[in-house]
């Protein structure tokens, strides 16, 4: 035997696997197939030097990882906007027509999975993320390695990233529940959770013992250029991939007419869906609408009606939020619902309770909103029992036992106390957490545990931790490694961009995205504290209730006591001062083509200055960076006369001399 057999055993392998795990159309039996596979495994044994890393007897699993190291997308991994009747899919293809298009559809499964994006280079996966928040995920590479439905190597050597849906096939899930039962295991909740818990396993041949498997169903960057949907699928297919099933419609009434027969399809799947996922199937159209902060306006999800449950309502437990809203939780009888055990329901506020007619002791009807968020239907009123009993609001906080209070018109209890430590600790881990300040170290039960020590009585005194470095060293559990760590983790932190540092503050309304336009449109939180309502609802997308709570949040004596005390740690650092002198910010880039160093810095790079980066080139495109051997995006360019930059060019309008 030669290194060539090996190769070529290698690729025999590999056509097998694809005609098994992605075509479903096994050409050999399973019995050969094996001797095959012991073959390649005595031929590695027998010369480990000639071992490929893509080949199948890699996907065994490595072993243990040392953890998992934060990715970048190229491009966002944008979410959906849910649909929940015929009257919204009817108002989405409208708002698309009234724009002056004339569209036609694709129709997918919105599969109960994981999303990931898996980058290829000349052919070859380099690199797997789960979505994360949308802009950085996790590298999961190794496990992602161990699916056989996902090709290491493609069958031409592309570069491309794509996205896709990893899930546990039921079939696969109930064979792991009964294995469980039999050694006393407790059982996987859903498909879905097993799938997620499966995929971030620090083993990943525990991973790779799970039999998951994957659906691409989109490129998120590519230089290949596509017509439509259909199109791009098909060249995913002739890549190797195993695509998500798509049926083509002219129109959405079209789709609104099977709606029914394809929620009858759902209990035929070998895999959860939880609704239909509408797409715009050309491409141009899909540029030209373009997308909101976190989902596209060409796609839109229809979601099945909730599955609903009988239970007991048992008790009502009150818990203390950041922003001192007390908020009542059901405690319910556990009962299967879509899959989940649910034993907790949210039921927001006094005036919901009362409206639902709600007592301890009812039967209740549960479901899941949009297949997620358990929810209260009604009570089975018939079915009350004799000693049912009414759900008191508590006038006294259950954390620090102050008096409760509930503004006028206003349907949430509060806690009058502003040192309430309930308060104080969800504030402080809202503050820390990854799409705050992102202070590793500093977890919900370290938090609790310095509070309680008197460390922390503010988000202030995170930044004078250094100061008692000694004796936080000499604690139960730390050591002098652990606490360096943990303050070199909160130094780094005064780095944090503006538009993270506001969303860490916790200020009421304001979310990631609100907090981004907010940074980019002043710059500087001097800026943003001098603001009036009317100065920040003049920011497209910013309403009365956003801009007023923002106004009154910087005018609260305790907040600018804060946010002074923060500016004496030099937190925030002026960080988008580049933005304001590059004349970038708010610009959109598209890069295409290979450069001299990796492109994920030059994205960056620009996204620092304040730039917007997208995967495809349209009328908004402002820019496209064209490197060496470019594709299409370079011609679409030239076609609407947008302006091409060569690396060297870039680099001058970068220094603000084009």
């Amino acid at each position: 035997m030669t290194k060539k057999d090996y190769q070529d055993l290698i690729k025999q392998v590999l056509e097998h696997d694809y005609a098994y795990h992605v075509l479903d159309a096994p050409t050999i039996s399973d019995q050969a197939y094996d001797a095959l596979y012991q073959q390649l495994k005595q031929m590695e044994e027998k010369h480990p030097d000639w071992i490929d890393a893509n080949s199948p007897t890699r996907r065994v699993g490595s072993g243990i990882l040392s953890g998992f190291r934060p990715v970048r997308h190229q491009s966002a991994m944008l979410s959906l906007d849910n649909s929940y009747d015929h009257e919204d899919l009817m108002a989405f293809e409208r708002r698309i027509i009234q724009a002056g298009f004339e569209p036609t559809f694709v129709l997918e499964y919105k599969i109960d999975g994981l999303s990931v994006a898996l980058r290829y280079e000349n052919g070859e996966l380099i690199e797997a993320a789960t979505r994360g928040d949308g802009e950085v995920g996790e590298d999961v590479t190794a496990n992602v390695r161990t699916i056989r439905s996902i090709p290491l190597r493609l069958r031409r050597p592309e570069t491309i990233t794509v996205r896709a849906e990893v899930y546990l096939p039921l079939s696969t899930f109930h064979q792991l529940n009964l294995e469980l039962a039999k050694t006393g295991g407790k059982p996987l909740a859903n498909a879905r959770n097993a799938a997620a818990g499966s995929l971030r396993q620090q083993d990943s041949s525990i991973t790779a013992s799970r039999g998951l498997n994957a659906f691409v169903f989109d490129v998120m960057v590519s230089d290949h250029g596509f017509n439509n949907h259909i199109e791009k699928l098909e060249y995913l297919s002739d890549l190797g991939f195993r695509v998500s099933p798509a049926r083509p419609f002219p129109s959405v009434e079209a789709i609104i007419a099977r709606l029914d027969e394809f929620e009858a399809e759902r209990s035929q799947l070998d895999f959860e869906i939880d609704g239909l996922v509408i797409k715009v199937d050309q491409e141009s159209i899909r540029q030209d609408i373009g997308v909101r902060a976190k989902s596209p306006r060409w796609a839109m999800a229809y979601k099945f009606a909730a599955q609903k449950k009988q239970t007991i309502l048992k008790d009502v437990e009150w818990t203390v939020g950041r922003t001192g809203a007390i908020t009542p939780t059901a405690l319910l009888q556990p009962v299967l619902v879509s899959g989940s055990t649910i034993a907790r329901a949210s039921l927001h506020n006094p005036d919901y309770i009362r409206a639902k007619d709600l007592k301890i002791g009812d039967s209740v009807i549960i479901e899941k909103a949009g297949e997620v968020i358990p929810q209260i239907d009604r009570a089975v009123v018939e079915l009350r029992p004799d000693d049912a009993k009414d759900i008191e609001v508590p006038t006294q906080c259950p954390s620090c036992h102050e008096q409760t209070y509930q503004i006028p018109g206003e349907a949430v209890l509060r806690c009058v106390n502003a040192s309430c430590p309930a308060q104080l600790w969800k504030r402080l881990t809202h503050f820390v957490s990854r799409d705050g300040m992102k202070i590793e170290g500093l977890g919900e039960k370290i938090i609790l545990f310095l509070i309680e020590q008197g460390y922390l009585t503010s988000i202030a005194d995170i930044y004078d931790l250094t100061n008692h470095a000694e004796e936080l060293s000499r604690m139960k559990g730390y050591g002098e490694t652990s606490v360096n760590n943990l303050l070199r983790e909160i130094e780094n932190s005064k780095d944090t961009p503006l538009d993270k540092f506001l969303f860490a503050l916790g200020i009421d309304q304001l979310g990631r995205a609100s907090a981004r336009l907010l940074a980019e449109h002043f710059r500087t939180l001097q800026a943003i504290e001098q603001a009036s309502v009317e100065d920040i609802q003049s920011i497209h997308g910013f309403g009365a209730v956003v801009a007023n709570a923002v106004v009154d949040y910087f005018a609260s004596p305790s907040n600018q006591e804060l946010i002074q005390k923060l500016k004496q740690h030099g937190i925030p650092k002026d960080l988008v001062r580049k933005q304001a002198d590059s004349g970038l910010a708010g610009k959109t880039f598209v890069i295409t083509g290979s450069f001299d160093r990796p492109r994920r810095e030059l994205e960056e790079q620009l996204i620092d200055l304040g730039a917007k980066v997208a995967s495809s080139v349209s009328k908004k495109t402002d820019y496209v960076l064209v490197g060496d051997n470019p594709g299409s995006k370079s011609d679409r360019a030239k076609d609407l006369a947008i302006t091409t930059l060569d690396i060297e060019a870039f680099e001058r309008l970068l220094e603000g001399e084009v």
